[in-house]
C-alpha cells in the first residue's frame, strides 16, 4: 500500500534502475519528462525543471507536506487525482502555462481505491487533479488559534485548453484567470472553492469571450452547450465568484441551464434575476451551509422543476442527500416569478432554512417535497386558484382531497390546532419547528404521522390522539421540551418508528450526548380497556415508554396460578408485566384461562404484559410435547434447519425476532434473507445491509458473542430489520457456515 489513509509515505527508489531517477523524494522517468511518484519527502515549495511537461495520475495524493508548486516548463498535462488532496498548497505557478488540468475519471479512481485497500473509498470516484486541494486548515502551533484555510491567492492558467471535471472543486481559489484558449471547462471544477469560500473573481485572459466561453461579471458561461428555448441552443452558466463585490446580478440573457452550486455560498450578492428559457434548477444552485445574502430572486416563468437532486457529483459538494435550490439562504424574504408560473415540481427542501413569510402555490404546480417550505419565519402558505393537486385551510398546506397535511408553517400564530377529521396522514418533516402551537389534536381518521413531523416544536404541550392511529414515525415528536402528556383515545396502540436513541426516539424531549439515550418527560393517557396493549407495544419500543403510561386508574386483580390442579402462586398486581415462569413435564406453553387437562379445551392462552377487569382471575399452565416457537423472546425462538431450508418470518419494522440452530459444521455464520430489496430496508452494518443482529452461545449471558461457529454447537440468534416504511415485511431467513 503505498500511501497511508491519510497522508503519503515515504518512497525510495532501490538499485540501479535505468528507467526512474529519484530527486528529493520525486520519482521521475529518466528524461525527467514525467513525474510518477512523490514522497512524503517531497515538501515545501517544490519547483519541477523544465524538462517536466506531465504529472502522473495520483502522482501526490493526500501529501500534507507540499505548500507550493512552481513549473518552470510548459505543463501538457496534470492527470487526473495528480494533487489529489494535498491541503496545504498555497503558490501554483505555471511560468509556460499548462495546457490540461485532468478531471474526474471515476472508474480509475474506483480502481486505485481497491487496489490499495483505502477503507474510506477516499472519494476517489471524484479525482480531479486538485480536488479538496488548497483547502487545509491553519493555526498558530504555539497559541493554537486558527488562522484560517490555506488559499490560492491568484491562479493563472496561461495557455489552458481543458479543465477537467472536479479539477480544483474545494479549492480556496481567491482570483482566478483562464486564458482565452480554453476550450472545455468540466462540471464542477471550480465548485464550491473550499472552506473559506473567498472565490472573489474570475476573469479571462486576453479577452473577456472566445467561441466556447464568456467569461466576465465574475462568472463563467460555456456558449451553446445548454438546453434549446425558441429554437436555439442555450449556454450553460458553470460557476459564479459567490465573494464577488456585486450586490446584484442578472443572469446573462440566452442562458438555459446553471450548474448545481453555481451560486452557492454568496457572500455579497443580494439580487438575483434568472431569464425566459430555464426550465429546471439543480439542487444546491444557490444553497449555502455556512450562510448566504441573497434576499431576492425573480424566476422566469418557463421554470417547470426545482429539483433537490444534482444532475453529476452533488452528494460529494454539500452536505446531505436532498439539496433544495435555496437551502440555507437564510435571508431570502421574497421569490417572484416574471409571468405566469410554469411551476410543477417542487424538491424536497427547496426553501429550508430561508427567511420567506408566505409563499402562495402557483396552480401548474403537482408535487411538493418534504421539508421544501421549512423555516422559522413562515407564517402562511396559499395556493393559486386552479390548483388541481394542493389547497391551503388557515395557511395550512393539505392535498386538495383533504387526506394528508403537507406543511404546518411554523410561526403560524395559533396556540391550538386541531387536524380535521378527513385527513388520513400527516407527512414527515410537515409540521417541524412550530414556534407557538402548544396543543395539538389529532383527528380520529388519521393513520400515519410521518417520520420528525413535529420536530423540534418547542411550544408544544399536550396532544391528543383521537382515533386508532397505526403508526408514529421516527422522531415525530422528538425535540418538544415542554411536552407532558399525551392522549391516546384508540384502543389498538400505535407502532413506534425508529428506536429509544438519541434523536430517534418518537417522543423523547432530548437525548444524554454522552450515552446517546434519549430522555422521555411525558406521561401517557391510555384507554383503560387496552392498557396491556399499549403496555406491551410501548415496552417493546423501550422500557421507559411503558413506565411513562399513567396506570393511576386501574384497579388490582388477585392472580391464581395452578397447574396440574394445585395452586403455585398467589399474587396481586394492576398488570401483569412479565410472564410468570413454571416449570413441569414437558415444554411449557404458557397460561391459559381455561384448565383444559382434562378435556383439552385450554380457552385463550393469555398475553403478557396482561390486564383483566376484574377482581379475581384464575390462569392454567399448559405444558406439551413440542417447545412453543413464535420468535417473541428466547426460550420461544424459531430454530432454523440446519440443511439450510428458509424458514418464513414476519418482521416487525426495528423490533427484534429471536432463533436458534445447530451448526452443521465449523466455520463462518453467514444469514440469509430472501424477500428483501435495497430500497426497503435503511440500516447499514459491517455484515448484512438493513439488518442488524446478534449471535450468541448462550442467550442467559448477553456478552457471549460469537463470529466463529463449532460443529454441533447451539447458537441463538436476534435478528431486527429496520424498513423505510411500513411496520411490517415478510422473508424467508435460512443460514449457512461458510
Amino acid at each position: 500500500m503505498p500511501f497511508g489513509t491519510s497522508t503519503a509515505i515515504e518512497y525510495v527508489l532501490k538499485g540501479d534502475n535505468v528507467n526512474y531517477v529519484q530527486e528529493d523524494g520525486i520519482i521521475y522517468d529518466v528524461d525527467k519528462t514525467a513525474v510518477y511518484v512523490g514522497s512524503s519527502t517531497a515538501s515545501g515549495d517544490i519547483v519541477f525543471p523544465e524538462t517536466v511537461t506531465r504529472v502522473k495520475a495520483y502522482a501526490f495524493v493526500r501529501n500534507e507536506s507540499i505548500t507550493g508548486l512552481t513549473f518552470k516548463g510548459h505543463i501538457d498535462a496534470i492527470e487526473w487525482g495528480a494533487f489529489f488532496q494535498c491541503p496545504y498548497i498555497t503558490d501554483l505557478v505555471f511560468e509556460k502555462g499548462v495546457k490540461e488540468i485532468s478531471g474526474v475519471d471515476s472508474e480509475q479512481g474506483k480502481i486505485f481505491a481497491e487496489k490499495y485497500d483505502y477503507e474510506d473509498g477516499g472519494d476517489f470516484n471524484l479525482n480531479g487533479a486538485f480536488f479538496r486541494s488548497c483547502c487545509g486548515s491553519l493555526w498558530d502551533e504555539e497559541t493554537f488559534e486558527s488562522l484560517g484555510f490555506a488559499t490560492l491567492e491568484n491562479l493563472v492558467l496561461k495557455g489552458i485548453e481543458k479543465i477537467g471535471d472536479c479539477a480544483f472543486q474545494d479549492c480556496n481559489i481567491r482570483n482566478l484567470k483562464i486564458d482565452k484558449t480554453v476550450r472545455y471547462i468540466g462540471e464542477a471544477a471550480f465548485t464550491n472553492s473550499g472552506n473559506d469560500y473567498i472565490f472573489t473573481s474570475v476573469s479571462m485572459l486576453g479577452a473577456d469571450e472566445n467561441d466556447f466561453y464568456a467569461i466576465k461579471d465574475d462568472c463563467i458561461v460555456e456558449k451553446g452547450s445548454g438546453p434549446q428555448y425558441l429554437g436555439k441552443n442555450g449556454d450553460r452558466l458553470l460557476v459564479y465568484a459567490q465573494n464577488s463585490s456585486a450586490v446584484q446580478f442578472d443572469v446573462p440573457e440566452g442562458v438555459t441551464y446553471i450548474s448545481p452550486f453555481a451560486f452557492a455560498e454568496l457572500k455579497n450578492l443580494e439580487t438575483v434575476t434568472l431569464p425566459e428559457g430555464i426550465t429546471e434548477l439543480y439542487g444546491g444552485t444557490f444553497s449555502a451551509f455556512l450562510g448566504s445574502s441573497l434576499k431576492y430572486v425573480l424566476l422566469p416563468s418557463t421554470l417547470v422543476s426545482l429539483r433537490s437532486d444534482t444532475s453529476v457529483f452533488g452528494e460529494v459538494q454539500l452536505m446531505g442527500t436532498a439539496k433544495g435550490v435555496f437551502n440555507g439562504c437564510e435571508n431570502l424574504s421574497e421569490v417572484e416569478f416574471r409571468g405566469t408560473p410554469s411551476l410543477e415540481y417542487i424538491g424536497a427542501n427547496t426553501f429550508y432554512v430561508t427567511a420567506l413569510s408566505e409563499f402562495e402555490i402557483p396552480a401548474s404546480v403537482t408535487y411538493i417535497g418534504f421539508s421544501a417550505f421549512l423555516n422559522e419565519y413562515l407564517v402562511s402558505l396559499s395556493v393559486e386558484d386552479g390548483n388541481e393537486v394542493y389547497v391551503a385551510d388557515e395557511g395550512v398546506l393539505y392535498t386538495k382531497d383533504m387526506t394528508t397535511l403537507v406543511c404546518y408553517p411554523s410561526r403560524k400564530a395559533a396556540t391550538s390546532y386541531t387536524v380535521p377529521e378527513g385527513v388520513a396522514a400527516i407527512e414527515g418533516y410537515s409540521c417541524e419547528v412550530t414556534a407557538f402551537l402548544e396543543t395539538l389534536v389529532i383527528g380520529s381518521n388519521v393513520k400515519k404521522v410521518g417520520q420528525s413531523a413535529f420536530y423540534n416544536a418547542h411550544a408544544l404541550k399536550e396532544i391528543t390522539f383521537k382515533g386508532n392511529v397505526e403508526m408514529l414515525g421516527q422522531s415525530a415528536f422528538f425535540g418538544a421540551p415542554n411536552l407532558n402528556k399525551v392522549i391516546f383515545e384508540g384502543e389498538i396502540a400505535p407502532f413506534l418508528g425508529g428506536s429509544h436513541n438519541g434523536t430517534y426516539s418518537v417522543f423523547a424531549s432530548s437525548y444524554d450526548s454522552m450515552t446517546w439515550e434519549a430522555i422521555l418527560l411525558c406521561e401517557f393517557v391510555v384507554p383503560q380497556n387496552a392498557i396491556a396493549s399499549y403496555y406491551s407495544e410501548f415496552y417493546l419500543y423501550a422500557p421507559a415508554y411503558a413506565e411513562a403510561i399513567d396506570l393511576s386508574e386501574i384497579s388490582d386483580t388477585a392472580y391464581t396460578l395452578k397447574k396440574d390442579g394445585e395452586t403455585v402462586a398467589v399474587f396481586t398486581d394492576s398488570l401483569v408485566k412479565t410472564e410468570p415462569t413454571c416449570e413441569g413435564s414437558g415444554y411449557f406453553q404458557g397460561w391459559y384461562l381455561s384448565d383444559g387437562s382434562a378435556d383439552g379445551d385450554w380457552g385463550e392462552r393469555v398475553e403478557f404484559p396482561a390486564y383483566f377487569e376484574q377482581d379475581t382471575i384464575i390462569l392454567y399452565a399448559r405444558f406439551g410435547e413440542q417447545r412453543v416457537q413464535d420468535g417473541k423472546a428466547w426460550g420461544r425462538d424459531f430454530e432454523l434447519d440446519a440443511n439450510g431450508e428458509a424458514l418464513d418470518v414476519t418482521f416487525k419494522n426495528g423490533r427484534a425476532v429471536y432463533f436458534r440452530f445447530t451448526a452443521p459444521r465449523s466455520g463462518s455464520l453467514n444469514l440469509l434473507y430472501d424477500g428483501l430489496t435495497s430500497d426497503e430496508f435503511y440500516l447499514q452494518t459491517d455484515d448484512v445491509s438493513g439488518v442488524e443482529y446478534v449471535v450468541l452461545s448462550d442467550y442467559d449471558n448477553p456478552q457471549s458473542w460469537c463470529y466463529e461457529t463449532e460443529e454441533g454447537k447451539t447458537y441463538f440468534v436476534s435478528i431486527k430489520i429496520y424498513l423505510f416504511d411500513g411496520i411490517n415485511i415478510d422473508c424467508a431467513v435460512s443460514f449457512e457456515i461458510v
